[in-house]
């Protein structure tokens, strides 16, 4: 008895349904970070530059926090990236042993595989004072950062990016969802008075739309 075969276009349909979710579930980014002891956010303050034109003079500025990330990535010499995101979160201690939340992401542009990129992110003065400790120099040692270098939405590094203060659990930016998210206060260079200092040592921000 001879048996009926498959259509050829329902062969092909078929092969085709059962491929794509193997591909889409393997699809990985061909870019990746340099991982190390180097690949780790810096958390410190800075005062705000003071101006020529200045009326309150160095009195008028404040402390800011700053939290900066330096990378290499492994891929080839003279490659570059379109676009590229760095993801930050930020855990603030309270008095009390309460916590706040800073998030935020935000994107880069014409990133270059065969130098040191770098990156700044900036907590407003204002910050510290109402959720802190009140004082003219923000306490760095009581913040936390975690970040993430994504392409096309997807971290392209093995390890997490952290910086844990003491005390603090090393896993404590898988359980923050509890935790009260302060807004607009974590800040791009661009949006800071630090806009215009060494402003090609940094990656360039991708234009507001």
């Amino acid at each position: 008895m001879q048996k009926k075969r498959m259509p050829v276009f329902f062969q092909c349909l078929f092969v085709f349904l059962f491929i794509m979710p193997l591909a889409y579930g393997q699809k990985k980014s061909r870019f990746s970070l340099k991982e190390g002891s180097s690949l780790q956010p810096k958390l410190d303050i800075i005062r705000a530059p003071e101006f020529k034109d200045s009326k309150q003079g160095i009195g008028g500025c404040g402390y800011w926090g700053v939290v900066s990330l330096e990378f290499e990535l492994n891929d080839k010499k003279d490659e570059w990236i379109d676009e590229l995101e760095v993801y930050c979160l930020i855990l603030a201690e309270q008095k009390g042993g309460v916590a706040v939340v800073l998030e935020q992401a935000y994107r880069y542009i014409n990133v270059c595989c065969d130098e040191k990129n770098r990156v700044n992110l900036y907590i407003t003065p204002s910050f510290f004072r109402r959720y802190l400790d009140n004082s003219n120099k923000p306490d760095m040692r009581k913040l936390s950062a975690y970040l993430e270098v994504r392409v096309d939405g997807s971290p392209i590094h093995k390890s997490p990016i952290v910086n844990t203060a003491t005390g603090i659990p090393k896993d404590w930016y898988q359980k923050v969802g509890r935790f009260k998210k302060i807004s607009n206060v974590l800040l791009s260079k661009s949006k800071t008075p630090f806009a215009h200092l060494d402003s090609d040592y940094y990656l360039y921000e991708l234009p507001s739309q």
